[in-house]
């Protein structure tokens, strides 16, 4: 259990400036998709979500962060595949016979979020978080505790910098 509240201070070690929409109201009523990413649970937005894919010729890319799994075309449309549990530092869980992916939409293109299991999607009461998250701004109330909003725009552009939040090279900054 210790390990657990550490390893989330941890993963929330990962974290930029608080934005004001952390200050929105508890009652506001936020569409989210609750993923459990091994002892993690994250939430995304699904007005940015596409859909659920499954994964296929997933293509590597030389010299890429260990967050970026490669690249997939989904619909015709070419598209990053990022790994939720390599970028928070998480232990992935375990996978099937295939990789499913949430599709979202981030600016004119998409990117697929990988490594999490869906546990609900439905409207959830937005709430503050207990502490900053560098990819989510607040996040939502999911079996009585507030988990973190992920922001897909906030991920891809992590990676884009270089994959600066490796978790090793994370850890390293944070003194850990």
């Amino acid at each position: 259990m210790a390990e657990d509240v550490e390893r989330k201070h941890e993963i929330a070690g990962r974290c930029g400036d608080a934005d004001e929409s952390a200050s929105r109201s508890l009652s506001e009523l936020v569409p989210a998709a609750v993923l459990q990413l091994g002892s993690l649970e994250v939430a995304l937005p699904t007005t940015e979500v596409e859909a659920v894919v499954t994964v296929e010729d997933l293509v590597k890319v030389p010299l890429s962060p260990q967050s970026l799994a490669g690249v997939a075309v989904f619909g015709g449309e070419p598209a990053p595949v990022l790994d939720l549990s390599v970028l928070l530092g998480v232990k992935p869980p375990r996978s099937g016979g295939f990789v499913a992916a949430v599709l979202c939409r981030v600016g004119d293109g998409v990117v697929a979020l990988m490594g999490g299991r869906i546990r609900r999607v439905g409207r959830m009461r937005q709430g503050p978080l207990d502490m900053k998250w560098r990819f989510a701004r607040f996040g939502v109330e999911w079996r009585g505790r507030v988990v973190p909003l992920l922001d897909p725009e906030l991920l891809l552009a992590a990676v884009r910098s270089g994959g600066a939040l490796e978790p090793a090279k994370d850890r390293a900054h944070h003194g850990r």
